[in-house]
């Protein structure tokens, strides 16, 4: 691991380490700047050699991708990166408002950690992806992905996570549970919806017929 990458898994550390007191404490300004400062760094910390791209490899690329965003603005994917971080920080809101709520009902959290597990794999995949086209050479690590049909793996992502958000949901108003209904029928509305725009996503780019198609490296 370079100096980089170290320096990065060290801020890491020392993120999650503020967010946990963040949640803990439900001091809503601890997990506002700790987010704000993780983000400023990361883009100072993985932007700062120029835009060429020899300086890339898979293996860090991967590695920061396991914070949603960060490998994206590693690979320059910025756009990207943008989205996937905007949703990371709400992820970190909600988490945030629950902690304040002191709320214990099941559906909204099985809905943040469906969303939470849903853009972890999404993140990597969509970094695999890019590392792939812009051809960089696998290591052999073992959290480098070798993805035949990127299609699937986006689907299956998708799929894997709606059941996890929102099968509590859909068990609370079938059960007659009708303490949270709204926000159950809201946690399925959602679900479906994410759901059935990845389907529509999917079929019109066909991502699979240019560059998703896995092969062995030379």
């Amino acid at each position: 691991m370079n100096g980089k990458a170290k320096t990065l898994s060290i801020l890491m550390v020392f993120y999650i380490i503020v967010i946990a007191l963040a949640v803990v404490t439900t001091d809503f300004m601890i997990a506002l700047v700790a987010s704000a400062s993780f983000f400023s760094l990361s883009v100072a910390i993985l932007t700062n050699e120029g835009l060429n791209e020899s300086y890339k490899n898979r293996p860090a690329a991967m590695l920061y991708s396991f914070i949603p965003g960060i490998g994206h603005i590693y690979l320059h994917r910025y756009r990207t990166a943008m989205s996937f971080s905007l949703g990371y920080l709400a992820i970190i809101c909600l988490i945030f408002a629950m902690a304040v709520s002191k709320s214990e009902a099941i559906s909204p959290f099985m809905a943040i950690a469906g969303t939470i597990i849903c853009m972890e794999f999404m993140s990597l995949i969509d970094v695999e992806r890019v590392c792939n086209k812009l051809q960089l050479p696998y290591t052999g690590y073992a959290y480098e992905l070798r993805i035949k049909n990127y299609n699937l793996a986006y689907l299956t992502t998708l799929f894997t996570s709606c059941v996890i958000g929102a099968t509590p949901s859909i068990y609370t108003l079938t059960a007659g549970n009708t303490v949270d209904w709204k926000i159950c029928i809201t946690i399925v509305i959602a679900w479906s919806l994410i759901l059935i725009a990845g389907i529509i996503i999917c079929a019109v780019q066909k991502r699979f017929s240019d560059d998703g198609i896995y092969t062995e490296p030379s």
